[in-house]
C-alpha cells in the first residue's frame, strides 16, 4: 500500500506498506505528482514498513515514470525517512550522497519523533563574533568593538522579537503554520503589496550578508598569513585598495563552488556547527587564561571568570543538544 497525505502546504507525507501492484504503484505515484507539483523547499516524512518487492508491472510502472520522480527531487529539501529495517535506512543515506539538493536522513519506527523535530529544524546562525576580524580597520577598537557588538546583538534580538510579535498577533496561528512564506504573508498582509517587494528586499538582504562575509573570511586568511600560518601570498595587499585580493577572491570562489554543488539548508546547518565549535573552544581557552591568573593586555576588554563558563556550557549543548535528541 502506497498512501500520500499532505499535512502542511510544504509538507509531504508518504506511507509504503508491503508489496504493490501495477495499479497501486501508479495511483500513488500519480498522486505524489499531484499533491507535490506546487511545493517549493518542502519536507517530506517516508515511512516504509514490512517491506516487500513490488510486481514487476510495478516496476515498470516506477520505471516508466522516473524522469517525473526525479523532477520532484528539486521541491524538496528535506527528507526523513522511518524504517526498522537496517539496509533501507543505509540505502536511504547512500542516495542522500547522490541527491546533493536534497538533505536525507534515516531513523528508526521510535525515532519519528526525533525525524519530525529534524525535518522542522532549520539551523542558521550568522556571526556577530566576524565583527572582530576586522578590528585592525576599527577606531579604538578596545572601547568600539564590544560597544558594537552588543548594540548590534541588542538590534537584532529587539528586532526579531518585535516581528515575531507582530507574527502572531496579525495572522491566525494555524495559517502562519501553514504558510511557506511566513514573512512574505505578513508584509502582504499588512500592506496589502505584492510580497515580491519583500523578496526583493530579502535577495539585497543576503547579498550584503554574504559581502560582508567574505570580507570578513579574507581578513582571517590575511591574519592567518600575515603570522605564517598560511602561505605569505594571501597577506599582499593591493596597493591602491590596501585590502588582501587575492584572499577575497579566493573566499569568493569557495563561497561560489559550495553554493552551486551542496545543499544551502545543509550548508547552514553545517555552517552553524562549526561555529559553536570555535565558540567552545573560544570560551573554554578564556576559562583556561582566568584559571592561571594571566594578566590582561593593556586597553583589553574583559569579563568575570562566569561569562565564558556560561559561554561554554551554552554552546556545548547547542551544539550537542540537536544530535542527543536525534538519538
Amino acid at each position: 500500500m502506497l498512501t500520500i497525505s499532505r499535512p502542511r502546504a510544504d509538507r509531504l507525507d508518504i506511507t509504503l506498506s508491503g508489496s504493490l501492484d501495477s495499479d497501486q504503484m501508479r495511483t500513488g505515484l500519480d498522486q505524489l505528482t499531484k499533491e507535490a507539483a506546487s511545493i517549493t523547499h518542502g519536507k517530506m516524512l517516508y515511512t516504509i514498513s514490512d517491506f516487500e518487492m513490488p510486481t514487476l508491472g510495478a516496476m515498470a510502472v516506477e520505471f516508466y515514470k522516473m524522469p517525473q520522480m526525479l523532477g520532484l527531487i528539486g521541491k524538496f529539501d528535506k527528507c526523513a525517512v522511518i524504517s526498522d529495517t537496517a539496509w533501507i535506512r543505509k540505502a536511504a543515506e547512500i542516495e542522500g550522497m547522490v541527491f546533493r539538493t536534497l538533505a536525507i536522513k534515516s531513523f528508526s519506527a521510535a525515532e519519528i519523533k526525533a525525524a519530525e523535530i529534524w525535518l522542522d529544524t532549520d539551523v542558521s546562525a550568522d556571526g556577530f563574533d566576524g565583527m572582530v576580524n576586522i578590528v585592525e580597520e576599527t577606531k579604538n577598537p578596545a572601547r568600539n568593538m564590544p560597544l558594537g557588538i552588543f548594540i548590534t546583538l541588542a538590534i537584532a534580538t529587539l528586532l526579531y522579537f518585535l516581528v515575531a510579535s507582530v507574527a502572531v498577533l496579525v495572522l491566525p496561528l494555524d495559517e502562519l503554520a501553514r504558510s511557506t512564506a511566513p514573512i512574505s504573508l505578513l508584509f502582504e498582509r499588512l500592506t496589502g503589496i505584492s510580497p515580491l517587494a519583500i523578496t526583493l528586499i530579502a535577495i539585497g538582504a543576503t547579498l550584503n550578508g554574504v559581502v560582508i562575509q567574505t570580507i570578513l573570511a579574507s581578513r582571517i586568511l590575511y591574519g592567518m598569513a600575515n603570522t605564517g600560518r598560511l602561505p605569505k601570498a594571501l597577506a599582499t595587499l593591493n596597493s591602491r585598495t590596501r585590502t588582501p585580493v587575492l584572499a577575497t577572491v579566493i573566499v569568493a570562489a569557495g563561497t561560489l563552488i559550495f553554493a552551486l554543488f551542496f545543499p544551502i539548508r545543509l550548508l547552514a546547518e553545517r555552517t552553524s556547527q562549526v561555529v559553536l565549535v570555535v565558540f567552545v573552544l573560544i570560551n573554554l581557552s578564556l576559562v583556561r587564561i582566568k584559571w592561571r591568573g594571566d594578566p590582561a593586555p593593556e586597553y583589553t576588554f574583559t569579563v568575570p571568570a562566569v561569562v565564558p563558563v556560561i559561554g561554554l556550557l551554552t554552546c556545548f549543548i547547542m551544539l550537542v543538544g540537536p544530535f542527543l535528541i536525534a538519538s
